[in-house]
């Protein structure tokens, strides 16, 4: 069965890497070990109301990168949302999660 996908930036990457044989090989491997990593995560924490809020003016819109999903935390602080507080221990929150967590809290909650 044919399927046709948008080819991003990674994509690109992905299939020079494979000199233009095994693309989608190599692609189900990856969504394969995607998976395993997002079966074996803990769930995130949950998030009061006034948090998902934040996290909701945090995320929007935003290209989801190491660096974005590393510094997370301070873009939280710099949100203008609910009180500095809120803002204080969401950030703590996020910063005692993992990358792998911090991933599977955007799957789970905000895409």
């Amino acid at each position: 069965m044919k399927k046709t996908i948008y080819m991003n930036d990674p994509l690109y990457r992905l299939n020079e890497q494979t000199d233009g044989g095994g693309f989608s090989r190599r692609l189900g491997e990856i969504v394969e070990r995607y998976d395993i990593i997002m079966k074996l995560t803990p769930k995130p924490p949950e998030f009061s109301r006034e948090e998902m809020h934040v996290l909701g003016e945090v995320l929007a819109g935003a290209k989801i990168s190491a660096g974005f999903i590393y510094s997370l935390g301070l873009d939280v602080l710099d949100s203008v949302l609910e009180t500095p507080e809120i803002r204080e221990a969401l950030a703590k929150k996020i910063d005692a999660m993992t990358a792998a967590e911090k991933v599977k809290m955007i799957e789970m909650y905000l895409r």
